[in-house]
């Protein structure tokens, strides 16, 4: 099954997206980007969908070092915030605004996941920035 990494400070909004997106994804949970950089480091996942700003590291912070290192720069991150617009100069792949719509979120992973890792930067499915 498909190992998705959740990244969010806000508990009940995890464990909300948690039971609804375990039916298709085995999903591992993290309260902020430091738990989530050890996760990254312990073992292998193939997409994250991490929350902007946290306590500790910031989701932007997340994005970037997962870009900075070699072995995982690849994996789909989608970057969820209730921000009007995507912050500048990070690199994510998809950016949604909170609140959520679980299919539409679940129909960006998959088509994430499909999607050439290799894919031409600024490309609509390609890293935003």
């Amino acid at each position: 099954m498909t190992r998705v990494l959740l990244v969010d400070d806000d508990s009940a909004l995890l464990s909300a997206l948690t039971v609804a997106l375990s039916d298709e994804f085995e999903i591992l949970a993290a309260a902020d980007g430091l738990a989530a950089w050890a996760m990254l480091n312990d073992g292998a996942v193939d997409a994250v969908i991490t929350d902007l700003r946290m306590p500790g590291m910031s989701g932007g912070t997340l994005c970037e070092r997962i870009r900075d290192r070699a072995s995982i720069a690849s994996l789909p991150v989608i970057l969820v915030s209730g921000e009007y617009s995507p912050p500048a100069f990070v690199r994510y792949d998809c950016y949604l605004r909170k609140p959520l719509d679980v299919e539409q979120l679940r129909e960006t992973t998959r088509r994430l996941l499909r999607a050439d890792p290799f894919r031409a930067i600024g490309n609509p499915v390609g890293r935003s920035h």
